[in-house]
C-alpha cells in the first residue's frame, strides 16, 4: 500500500468522523439541525477509507488524482459515496474542498480560501 493513498484516505474520513456544529444563535434550531446530522457508525467510515485508499492506489502511481467537493463530491469521491450508498452522509465532507494527491505529496484545502496544506511523501 503506498502510504500517500492511506493518508488521503485516512484524511477524508477523519472529516466524516467530525460532526458539523451548528451555531446560528437560535437554540431551538441549532438543537434541531444537530438532531438532524447523520452520522455515520464507524463500519461505515471504516468501508470509506478502505474503498477510497484502494482506488487510490490503483491511480496513483501513474497519475495525479485530484479528489474535490463543490456542494457535493466529484469524480472519484462521487463514484464511493454512490457505491456505498452514503449519500445521505455526503454533507459531511466539507464543501469547496480539494485534495490533489500523487506519490511523493499531499496537497488539500477543507475551507475556502484557506492557504493550502502540503504534506510532503
Amino acid at each position: 500500500m503506498r502510504i500517500a493513498a492511506t493518508t488521503a484516505a485516512k484524511i477524508w474520513a477523519d472529516a466524516l468522523r467530525e460532526a458539523p456544529e451548528h451555531r446560528t444563535g437560535d437554540t431551538h434550531l441549532d438543537k434541531m439541525l444537530q438532531n438532524q446530522n447523520l452520522l455515520l457508525n464507524d463500519p461505515q467510515i471504516n468501508a470509506f477509507e478502505q474503498k477510497l485508499s484502494d482506488e487510490l492506489n490503483k491511480i496513483i502511481d501513474n497519475e495525479e488524482v485530484l479528489l474535490e467537493v463543490d456542494d457535493s463530491p466529484k469524480g472519484l469521491l462521487a463514484e464511493i459515496v454512490q457505491e456505498l450508498n452514503l449519500e445521505e452522509s455526503q454533507l459531511k465532507l466539507p464543501t469547496k474542498s480539494y485534495m490533489r494527491v500523487n506519490t511523493k505529496e499531499i496537497e488539500y484545502s477543507f475551507v475556502d480560501g484557506q492557504e493550502p496544506i502540503k504534506i510532503q511523501l
